[in-house]
Formats: structure tokens, C-alpha cells, sequence
């Protein structure tokens, strides 16, 4: 098998506007490459300046920048993973304290359903007060006494201060 080439044209390749396109394309593409060059060897530089430490104690700009990354990024962590905590502690403790409500506004209803009446017709954060403090509940249910009475049992001993010598029966009713 041979191969031949074949002239396509009687027309002669060297004419001037030829030459000065392949010239002029050769001159760009060394430029390229002669600043491709240049600007690796400047990069080069410029790594190493940024990545070796100035001195036997210090540490390099790339180690400095890092560190300094680093750090805000674990402040950052710590600081969502301390949010996350702190909703989850102040989710409990509200849960905690609704349960420990109801369970205050349940003994109140059974000890002194009176209170518990009583309780009902005040304002909303009167009875949050009086049901998150179950002694202050209590004190006040002990205030009461018995459901049909106020102020105690129904004629109960009064004692005077002269150490119990004359006894007076009160009776309080509704």
C-alpha cells in the first residue's frame, strides 16, 4: 500500500498574510507560556512565603490562619451545641414545672375544694402563682379549713394571752 499526496491547488502556500498569522500566533503562544511560567514561579514563591514560619518559634501565616479557623469554628460548634442543650433543659424544666402544677392544682381541688373555687375566679397568674408554690397552696388551704367554714374549724377554741384561763367559743359561719 502507497500513499500519495495530491495537489488540491496550483496556488503557492507561502504568501505573506500566511506568514505573518503563523508569526504572529507563534510570538503569542511563547508569551503564554513564558508568563505561564513566570506566574507558576511567582505562586511557587508565594506558597512557600505563606506556608514557612518566619522564624524557629513562630508559626506560619497558613498555620496562623488555620488555627484561627479552627478556633471559630469550635466556638461556633460549642455555641449551637450549647443552644441545642439549653432548649432541651428549658423544655424539661417547663414540662416539669406544667406537671408539677397539676399535680398542685389536683391536691388543692381534693384538700379544700372551696380554694379550688376560690382559685378559679382569680386571674390567670394569680393561680400560676399559687399553683407553683404548693407550701404558699397549702397555708392558704389551712387558712381556710373546712369547706363549710372560713377561718378554722367550725367553733374553735380561741385562747386569750392571759395564758389560757378564760377559753371563748367563736363560731364562724357562712
Amino acid at each position: 500500500m502507497t500513499f500519495s499526496v495530491r495537489k488540491v491547488s496550483n496556488r503557492s502556500v507561502d504568501s505573506p498574510i500566511l506568514t505573518i498569522i503563523t508569526a504572529v500566533s507563534a510570538g503569542l503562544l511563547a508569551a503564554i507560556l513564558i508568563s505561564g511560567a513566570v506566574i507558576v514561579v511567582k505562586l511557587r514563591a508565594l506558597a512557600r512565603e505563606f506556608t514557612a514560619a518566619p522564624s524557629e518559634g513562630e508559626l506560619s501565616p497558613l498555620a496562623l490562619l488555620t488555627q484561627a479557623v479552627a478556633s471559630q469554628f469550635a466556638e461556633t460548634l460549642f455555641l449551637r451545641v450549647r443552644q441545642q442543650i439549653g432548649g432541651t433543659q428549658a423544655a424539661i424544666t417547663r414540662q416539669e414545672k406544667a406537671i408539677s402544677q397539676e399535680s398542685v392544682g389536683a391536691a388543692i381541688e381534693d384538700q379544700s375544694p372551696l380554694f379550688s373555687m376560690l382559685l378559679d375566679l382569680m386571674p390567670p397568674n394569680v393561680k400560676k402563682r399559687v399553683t407553683g408554690n404548693p407550701a404558699a397552696a397549702m397555708a392558704l388551704i389551712g387558712m381556710l379549713g373546712n369547706p363549710g367554714s372560713l377561718g378554722g374549724k367550725k367553733g374553735a377554741n380561741v385562747r386569750s394571752n392571759d395564758g389560757g384561763k378564760s377559753s371563748k367559743q367563736f363560731s364562724m359561719e357562712m
